[in-house]
């Protein structure tokens, strides 16, 4: 608690693991500029945290959850889950009041969360979905009947995302340059007309 992890090299540790059905707890840590590339999680807690600049990739954060904490910088290839695994014995992840408005988030996934109490980033590079679940149904329905080869690619690629919301999912987010690279620049164009509509 109330601790400095500022630059420290934790690649592939095991900061989540379980011992007879108690988790870690981290409250307060800067973990600024650590590499946590690879980290290894059941559950775990993350309260008060501050995320700036942290390597991340890879990381599955399975059923940790987060409260009252901050990213920064690039945030890449994460994945935040309601509970782990076989793991709803424990507390589940709320993402409460989770600040990602300083932070690019690149081909991260949130499952089963509703989001309601995250702040994402509000700028040209985050395409924030209110209601998200019915807009994305309707916006793969238009793209089912279109025979653009770019439309086909993003139907891939929003399927797999849309499997993971929950039904009242209050707001999602998708990266435009993840877009643009799964799908090309018409990509992009396609799924914010389809998305206004």
């Amino acid at each position: 608690a109330d601790s400095s992890f500022k630059g420290a090299k934790l690649l592939g540790a095991a900061l989540g693991g379980v011992d007879n059905g108690k988790r870690n707890r981290f409250a307060g840590i800067d973990f600024s500029s650590a590499d946590m590339r690879e980290t290894a999680y059941k559950s775990a807690s993350f309260e008060r945290c501050i995320f700036g600049h942290t390597r991340l990739e890879k990381t599955n954060f399975q059923g940790t959850s987060f409260v009252d904490c901050r990213f920064e910088g690039e945030v890449r290839d994460v994945l935040f889950n309601r509970f782990a695994f076989q793991g709803e014995e424990f507390p589940p992840n709320e993402m409460v009041n989770v600040d990602f408005r300083r932070a690019s988030l690149r081909f991260v996934d949130f499952r089963g969360l509703t989001l309601d109490r995250v702040h994402f980033p509000e700028d040209k590079e985050h395409i924030v979905i209110r209601n998200c679940a019915a807009a994305l149904d309707k916006v793969l329905l238009l793209f089912r009947k279109q025979e653009d080869p770019a439309a086909k690619m993003l139907i891939y690629f929003l399927e797999n995302y849309r499997k993971w919301m929950v039904p009242n999912q209050a707001q999602g987010v998708i990266n435009a340059r993840d877009l643009f690279e799964v799908a090309g620049e018409n990509g992009v164009n396609l799924f914010l007309a389809a998305l206004s509509k």
